[in-house]
Parts: structure tokens; sequence; C-alpha cells
């Protein structure tokens, strides 16, 4: 794991999350269906952030 302060860490991971759950009961009556679960919000900001954070090369 790259070196980096905790608070960004904790951005890094909490940061998309909130902002989906937040942004949900508006975004949800505009996208339908087309709006994923929060299981699959909550796996894909996880690949992001492991992606994110895992050290070059």
């Amino acid at each position: 794991m790259r070196t980096l302060p905790l608070p960004v860490l904790f951005h890094l991971l909490a940061g998309p999350m909130v902002t989906h759950i937040l942004l949900r009961p508006v975004l949800g009556p505009v996208l339908g269906d087309g709006l994923p679960s929060v299981e699959e919000v909550r796996d894909l900001c996880a690949e992001a952030f492991l992606r994110a954070v895992a050290q070059p090369g």
C-alpha cells in the first residue's frame, strides 16, 4: 500500500460511498432502475480504493 496520510486514505475510501448514499434519494427517481444497488456501489468503491492505494509497478 502506498504511504499516504491517514486522512487522505479515509477520504479516498469513504468519500465516494458517502456521496453516493447522500445523492441516492435525489438520483433514484431520475435514474430509476439505472441506479446500482448499495452493495454494487460498495464493491466498486472498494475496488477503486484498492487500485488507488496500490504500490505502483
